[in-house]
């Protein structure tokens, strides 16, 4: 009988709502380039500072050459950790499915996502980490752009003269969390030298001049952390609500990044890859009449410049 068919609902093909953070959000490739390598462990040159002559360099008549040393050492880089993802897609599900949905396009994309987050979080929390990046410090007032409280002006001038004493180089690059904008953005120091300018708004490339101009550095680049990450308890499926909040949380970090990563370079943060360590495979579960999609990765966040960076925390609240 025609009511009692049973009715089979198809698959919407020309419209799908993903939430996903936008591809231009992810910083972390940027301040930690990649070097490939060929071993999971290694080593690499250290050169020490060279800052003055082990013995005066005068010399008369016959005697003997004044002599020095490059005093370079060998240093381990840290394993390189294997990382890996998978996504299960029963046969039942790719029985809903036409083109152009593509279940294992998605479950490569949601992989791929998963890992890329996990990887941006790893960067953050390195360079959170004080007994890595040992050179750091907490505004003695927060700052807040409603009251005009603290002085992000001073306190980067601070962190830029620490870098160019400690580590011989004055910073290139700003990495800004987003809730530390928002605040920079509308904040006094800032608004009081630009408000006769076009529409008096804060953008990144004036940014970057004001402090260039105020702390005798050239930052050539201004990274505003805005990528979310999900905290909630990791299940599958996934629980019905969600914690998002910001990956590089409420803070500020002032690097050199070499425009020419390689060998006598000074850096920051370098990300160490497995040659050919990145790759995707898949395999058929005949048992659970489930296909599973992986992404596979073997890579390490490595700090190799702890004076290249300065870590302002919590400079909001």
């Amino acid at each position: 009988m025609e009511g009692n068919q049973l009715y089979i609902p198809q698959a919407l093909t020309n419209m799908s709502q993903q939430y996903r953070n936008e591809d231009d959000t992810y910083i972390a490739s940027i301040i930690a380039p990649e070097l490939l390598v060929e071993k999971k462990t290694g080593l690499y040159l250290y050169y020490p500072q060279q800052l003055r002559s082990v013995a005066n360099s005068l010399r008369t008549g016959n005697a003997k050459t004044a002599e020095t040393s490059t005093n370079w050492t060998w240093k381990n880089y840290d394993t390189l950790h294997e990382h890996a993802i998978k996504e299960g897609i029963q046969k039942d599900v790719f029985d809903m499915f036409q083109n152009p949905l593509d279940p294992m396009m998605d479950a490569t994309m949601t992989c791929m996502d998963n890992m890329t987050i996990e990887y941006e979080q790893a960067v953050a929390t390195l360079l959170t980490d004080t007994s890595k990046v040992t050179q750091y410090s907490s505004p003695s007032v927060q700052w807040n752009a409603s009251t005009g409280a603290g002085s992000p002006i001073i306190d980067i001038s601070t962190a830029v003269s620490t870098m160019l004493i400690n580590g011989l180089r004055r910073p290139n690059t700003i990495v800004v969390g987003w809730q530390a904008w928002l605040q920079l953005m509308n904040h006094p120091d800032f608004m009081d030298r630009i408000k006769f300018s076009q529409l008096g708004t804060l953008t990144e490339d004036l940014f970057a001049r004001i402090i260039s101009e105020s702390s005798g550095t050239k930052i050539t680049r201004v990274l505003i952390g805005t990528a979310i990450a999900d905290t909630s308890a990791d299940q599958i499926p996934h629980p019905g609500t969600t914690a998002n909040g910001p990956i590089w949380g409420k803070h500020v970090w002032l690097m050199y990044c070499t425009p020419t990563p390689g060998l006598r370079q000074v850096n920051g943060l370098y990300t160490l890859r497995l040659k050919n360590g990145r790759y995707v495979d898949g395999w058929a579960n005949l048992d659970r009449k489930t296909t599973y999609v992986r992404v596979n990765d073997y890579y390490t966040p490595f700090l190799v410049g702890p004076t290249a960076v300065y870590f302002l925390q919590s400079v909001v609240a």
